[in-house]
């Protein structure tokens, strides 16, 4: 089958592990920019480099000749949510999608994606559905009255974790019988220990965190928690892979803290298994930004986890669904830097420890963030909801 996949933006990772498990398993994914500014992105995964502003205007300009009155309204209403240039993206792509034969559209966020997502599926008559992940659910200021729209005109939404789940609900208010908890993945054959054996006692003395460098990381914490003088006297060096805006905050925090750290910088996604396996631990201490920014879940702890290195986080969002605190990893307080430092110190000092939480990390992840068993669940729903009529 055929997916129109409208997408803001694309990198290596999350959504590409999702994208080439589905197309093995025999789903055509249709790549669908809906933002002029990411074409370019596009380049290595669909003929969207062809794409043009210029164009979108030029078929924008055909449609209004077609149909005046509703595409101006709708031209208007994305306009006023989105901005000039996504919309008129979004009705100038309408009519491709169709002619290629998609047979639903799948918008990952709950934002702007999936109103694009919405305002095609009016045009063309092909259901939609959407993911929503963190950023489109928890910063605020969020219009949850055109979140609800979405959620009701979709065909169904799926969520990464049960926590987005019921938050979306929550704030919407629309019956959940077409809701669905299908989380990200990650491939387990790629990430795994190394000689696929769990052996956290003879890392290199590396703690380990990947993110970007934006505050709902809480890497500032995590520098605080790692200049404790008990860790320092430990010997571990913390290592950074992932940039962002607060990269020289963040170390000009480091230098003053006198910490041992190392700024890596982003990192081609075909690397990013060569530092689990140096890690000794991976810590990344998520917190709620001012705006009730966080994170979803975190694939990067699922890539950790699958690669037998155990993980320290915090108790928010739907990271519980994945780190079960005391059994596979141990979860702190957000901002807690007291908690974060005693959670470094005990998993640095205790191999026995560090060799359940890495099993039993693993284990977590094959049973319940395999990629391949998230395709299959995706397909399954892209399969039984293009089919019904809306």
């Amino acid at each position: 089958m055929k997916v129109a996949y409208i997408l803001e933006g694309i990198t290596e990772g999350w959504l590409t592990y999702e994208i080439d498990a589905l197309e093995d398993i025999g789903v055509e994914i249709d790549f669908c920019p809906n933002n002029p500014v990411t074409y370019r992105d596009f380049a290595d995964y669909t003929r969207a480099d062809r794409k043009s502003f210029g164009k979108d205007v030029i078929n924008l300009t055909n449609l209004l000749l077609i149909s005046p009155s509703k595409i101006n309204s709708l031209l208007d209403r994305l306009r006023r949510y989105a901005g000039w240039r996504i919309a008129i993206s979004t009705l100038a792509m309408a009519e491709g999608i169709k002619v290629r034969g998609a047979e639903i559209i799948h918008a990952h966020f709950a934002a702007g994606p999936a109103a694009s997502a919405m305002v095609v599926s009016e045009l063309t008559g092909i259901p939609f559905a959407f993911t929503g992940h963190g950023y489109d659910l928890y910063r605020e200021p969020i219009d949850w009255k055109f979140h609800a729209e979405k959620c009701r005109r979709a065909a169904f939404v799926r969520c990464i974790s049960e926590f987005g789940r019921r938050h979306l609900l929550d704030k919407t208010g629309v019956d959940d019988r077409d809701f669905y908890v299908i989380p990200c993945g990650v491939d387990t054959d790629r990430f795994r220990p190394n000689n696929e054996k769990v052996d956290s006692s003879s890392k290199d003395g590396i703690i380990l965190t990947v993110a970007s460098l934006v505050p709902p990381k809480g890497i500032p914490f995590l520098l605080k928690a790692f200049s404790d003088p008990e860790i320092k006297r430990l010997g571990k060096k913390l290592v950074i892979v992932g940039d962002g805006p607060m990269r020289d905050e963040l170390m000009s925090e480091a230098s003053r803290l006198r910490v041992d750290v190392e700024f890596l910088g982003n990192v081609q996604n075909s690397e990013i298994e060569k530092y689990y396996r140096k890690a000794e631990i991976f810590v990344l201490p998520c917190v709620t930004a001012p705006n009730g920014h966080h994170d979803g879940l975190p694939v990067v702890m699922m890539e950790a986890m699958a690669s037998g290195v155990p993980v320290i986080s915090s108790n928010i969002s739907g990271i519980p669904e994945l780190v079960e605190d005391g059994k596979n990893g141990i979860l702190t307080p957000e901002k807690d830097v007291g908690a974060i430092a005693n959670a470094i110190r005990t998993l640095a000092q205790d191999d026995d420890l560090r060799g359940r939480f890495s099993v039993e990390g693993r284990k977590k992840v094959i049973e319940k963030f395999n990629i391949n068993d998230v395709a299959k669940s995706l397909k399954e729903l892209f399969i039984k909801y293009s089919k019904v009529e809306r």
